[in-house]
């Protein structure tokens, strides 16, 4: 990434945030959207994609790729808007360019993707910290019985029982 395109992607993703609905810091009375995307399976390598356009969160339209035409949500907005679906074909045209860029650039190999299996703690850390606790139990058990024993000839002392 060059020095100075950070910024404006800092400032857009800024933007972004502050234009989400609930934020509070930005208040329009309507939005328009653009959405599109393209993907490959690497399996079957089958393809898709979308593109389609939202006015206050209600579809207008979207571009049937294989058929390439513009297809209405309603046929009113026809009426008072229009777009051309090779706009669309266009846009997706690119986005299958780089995800090609992406796919070459990035290790897709199933042998580099395993997840590293952590090394094992030897056997004599383990033994040496299961003896431990062993030993601190062992003290643990001899205390608790001392500190009953004296505990009751305590009590004893101070309560001597009579013949019943």
């Amino acid at each position: 990434m060059g020095a100075g395109r950070g910024v404006p992607m800092a400032q857009l993703a800024l933007l972004t945030l502050l234009t989400l609905p609930g934020a509070g810091a930005v208040t329009v009375d309507h939005v328009t959207s653009q959405a599109e995307f393209y993907q490959r399976t690497d399996r079957s390598q089958q393809e898709s994609g979308q593109y389609m356009h939202e006015f206050d969160q209600d579809e207008m339209f979207y571009v049937d790729l294989e058929r390439k035409e513009t297809v209405w949500r309603l046929p009113e907005f026809s009426k008072f808007a229009s777009f051309e679906a090779q706009d669309a074909l266009g846009n997706i045209a690119v986005d299958k360019h780089n995800l090609e860029i992406m796919i070459k650039r990035s290790n897709h190999t199933r042998a580099e993707n395993e997840a590293q299996v952590p090394t094992p703690v030897p056997e004599t850390t383990e033994t040496l910290v299961c003896a431990l606790g062993l030993a601190v139990g062992i003290v643990g058990i001899i205390a608790g019985t001392i500190l009953i024993i004296k505990g009751m000839k305590m009590n004893a002392a101070r309560n001597p029982r009579g013949p019943l």
